[in-house]
């Protein structure tokens, strides 16, 4: 053969192997094609069936919302019914045991000693509570009140201080204001409560056995901290709102510290301590901490204050044993809630000083978090007798 001729043999050749080729290929593309198309169609039945599942979901969720609410709904009555039973509960067992004519209970410090009290606590006893001035605001605990915490206990105990603190002094129903009734709770608590260290055990959450205990029994006593406590269960008792407030030094290790606290009277918080029985001024107007370690830090002038109450010698503000400029160097200053007459709450927040302080001091050995709020505070900052 003619070599054009095996040239034109061996092209057809080629090119029929080249659209074998083609055609294999097509075919393998169409077949790809085609299943790739039946599992567009499987994914999307998928997809359909997903949606549905979704919109089911979302209908049980609906439903779920629905029950939960009300569910939440009953929750809140049942909560509300049982406050109005322990109030009902409360005012039926106070009226009854201890009725509005006859004095309030006095408890001695020992059981097995009658007179443990003293001649106070005699007096206490024998002597009839004065009654409320007309149109004065009752004291009855409400169903809010043990909603938000209280026990029948709590509201009990702050009625029966508030009828011993007038047992012993009835000069404090007759106060012309809320700032001077707060004075005089202040004394009352300063010359009745002996200063030593608390007992191991002390349980300030029992509110009258406590303040039953620090005012009658000679050998029961606290110092800054415990005072603090008692003041403010005391102030609560009459409706007067009061916060902790603690000012701190690091000069020493691993910190100085004292307790004190501040009453809300004429629309702000003015300083008293009960340890000192003193309050703190700024010409001749009442001063609060932060006010107080603004003018120390600024170098301006303060006065202390006594009101006019005795104090004891071993007991004066001036003598404390850390200089109040040193003890202002931290602030910690609790949350409190304030109600106006008609019940409508104020809150004011947790105060740090220095600002950016989290209320931690590092001591040697480890971090000390003095910012912690006690289970008792929580109670008695929410104001809920006021």
């Amino acid at each position: 053969m003619e070599r054009p001729q095996k040239k034109a043999i061996v092209l057809a050749l080629c090119l029929t192997t080249a659209a074998g080729c083609i055609v294999a290929l097509f075919l393998t593309l169409h077949s790809r094609l085609t299943l790739a198309v039946h599992e567009a169609k499987v994914l999307g039945q998928k997809l359909e069936m997903v949606k549905k599942e979704q919109a089911t979901a979302k209908e049980r969720v609906t439903r779920l919302e629905r029950e939960q609410g009300r569910a939440a709904s009953l929750a809140a009555e049942v909560q509300n019914l049982k406050a109005q039973l322990q109030s009902l509960e409360y005012n039926y067992r106070f009226t009854t045991e201890y009725p509005q004519g006859g004095a309030a209970p006095v408890r001695s410090s020992a059981p097995d000693s009658p007179t443990a009290g003293g001649a106070d606590a005699a007096r206490a006893d024998s002597r009839t509570p004065r009654q409320p001035a007309a149109g004065a605001r009752p004291y009855a605990p409400s169903p809010r009140m043990f909603k938000e915490g209280f026990s029948v206990e709590n509201a009990r105990d702050l009625l029966l201080i508030r009828r011993n603190v007038l047992n012993l002094e009835p000069r404090i129903e007759e106060a012309k204001d809320s700032l001077e009734q707060a004075i005089l709770l202040r004394n009352h608590v300063y010359s009745r409560v002996p200063l030593k260290p608390s007992q191991q055990g002390t349980d300030f959450m029992k509110f009258f056995e406590e303040f039953h205990k620090s005012v009658y029994d000679p050998n029961h006593g606290h110092i800054c901290g415990g005072l603090t406590n008692v003041f403010m269960v005391v102030c609560e008792a009459f409706g007067i709102p009061s916060r902790y407030a603690g000012l701190f030094s690091d000069v020493k290790e691993p910190y100085d510290s004292h307790a004190t606290v501040e009453v809300f009277v004429d629309g702000k918080w003015v300083a008293m301590d009960p340890t000192y029985n003193v309050m703190l001024k700024e010409g001749n107007s009442y001063i609060g901490y932060q006010r107080v370690r603004e003018l120390i830090l600024a170098g301006k002038p303060y006065s202390v204050t006594t009101n006019g109450m005795e104090v004891f010698p071993d007991r004066v503000f001036e003598n404390y044993p850390v200089p109040l400029k040193d003890l202002v160097r931290y602030l910690i200053v609790y949350p409190a809630t304030v109600r106006d007459q008609r019940g409508k709450a104020t809150k004011y927040p947790m105060v740090l000083l220095p600002r950016g302080w989290d209320g931690k001091i590092q001591g040697k050995e480890r971090q000390y978090n003095l910012a912690r709020v006690t289970p008792f505070y929580n109670i008695i900052s929410n104001g809920i007798l006021r």
